[in-house]
């Protein structure tokens, strides 16, 4: 059921010299409503206040034909109208690219950018390009979730590669009435498949990414009290060592770069839940680049994630298509024998694990493989 956000939806802002805007949500109920509701919430209200001097980005709530849009101008008249509906401030552009064109050009002079829920995504295009993306792009103009179970979907026309150079299909400029494709992303995964790695028909009706470029503005993750998460760099959790070879591997690997404290995998056994392992009644989890997992360690219980677990202990961002082992679909639901490699004591073909794709939000899959491979984890600090 949608629900309407009662209060203003507040961000703290701190600035030094020419330091960076740090952005940390302060209005629990508000922020909530916005997060978790995909269908409802009335806008940002008394929040459009507090993203005066910074640049929004949002998806579309609306979605397009990538051949009808009317060329560059006509998808930045989207973006400026959905940007009017929702009385957010500044100028927009869609994140597109043409032969002549790139999306990142459009963009230069600008820096900092924040959804319009307050959470801040990148700060400058080079970053951008070269893989760095804090919060996914999955909020609309009006601040609500965009998710898989929309009608619409989270498919994103860009034509970009990650990079940000011509992907070398864009519908012909968009504006075919011919049979042809155009690169895209999704709304809702980090790194480079937001941008690339799907190829959309000209006249499937998408969404568009929509940038400010008004202001250059610096901006960073800030999460406040948490406690650590990284995913653990290297294939190295061999499946026949059980949960006490797994949480060797976390706490040697955030040893080893520096992070106190103690860790164990995010990882079910056979009867046993993943989060069953840690206390869930205090701080949060961030990610070491500061960026929030779920708003708080119940929320992450129960899978209300905000980003994904993606991020090393040392900062790196691997490549997508990667997979960690996580031994059930949910980190509040038991694993099996079936999930777990037999309770983590089988390393065979003949044994399976459950996994999760790094690079989603979702952190959690459904998906499944054999215990043959030594596998990376998602690593928890107690």
């Amino acid at each position: 059921m949608s629900r309407v956000i009662a209060g203003a939806l507040l961000v703290a802002w701190s600035m030094a010299g020419c330091g960076r805007v740090g952005f940390a949500e302060l209005d629990r109920d508000a922020r909530d409503a916005r997060a978790d509701d995909a269908e409802g919430a009335d806008g940002p209200g008394p929040a459009l206040d507090a993203l005066t001097g910074v640049n929004v980005l949002f998806t579309t709530s609306s979605v397009h034909a990538p051949r009808d849009l009317g060329g560059l101008a006509g998808a930045d008249e989207i973006c400026t109208a959905r940007a009017g509906e929702a009385g957010l401030p500044g100028t927009y552009v869609a994140w597109l690219s043409t032969a002549g064109t790139s999306a990142p050009s459009r963009l230069a002079g600008a820096r900092g950018w924040v959804r319009p829920d307050g959470r801040p995504v990148f700060d400058t295009v080079a970053e951008l390009t070269t893989g760095i993306l804090w919060y996914p792009l999955d909020r609309d103009e009006q601040g609500r979730a965009v998710r898989t179970t929309s009608s619409a979907g989270v498919l994103v026309a860009t034509g970009t590669n990650m990079d940000g150079s011509y992907s070398g299909e864009d519908c012909a400029g968009y504006t075919s009435t011919g049979v042809g494709s155009v690169e895209g992303g999704r709304a809702d995964v980090g790194t480079r498949n937001w941008t690339q790695g799907f190829g959309i028909g000209c006249d499937q009706p998408i969404r568009l990414y929509c940038l400010g470029i008004d202001h250059a503005t610096p901006v960073s993750p800030s999460s406040g009290t948490a406690r650590s998460a990284f995913l653990l760099s290297t294939a190295s959790f061999s499946h026949n060592t059980g949960l006490a070879g797994a949480d060797a591997a976390c706490q040697g690997e955030a040893t080893s770069s520096g992070l106190s404290g103690t860790y164990r995998a995010l990882l079910a056994s056979t009867g046993s839940s993943p989060i069953s392992r840690f206390q869930t009644s205090g701080a949060p989890w961030a990610r070491v680049d500061g960026v929030l997992l779920a708003w708080s360690a119940e929320a992450f219980a129960v899978g209300q994630f905000l980003a994904p677990l993606e991020v090393t202990a040392g900062g790196m961002r691997p490549l997508p298509g990667m997979f960690a082992t996580t031994g059930t679909a949910a980190p509040s639901t038991a694993g099996d024998d079936t999930t777990t490699c037999q309770a983590w004591t089988q390393a065979s073909s003949t044994t399976a694990r459950a996994i999760a794709n790094t690079n989603s939000v979702e952190v959690f899959s459904t998906q499944t493989t054999n215990c043959v491979n030594p596998s990376q984890l998602y690593c928890l600090e107690q």
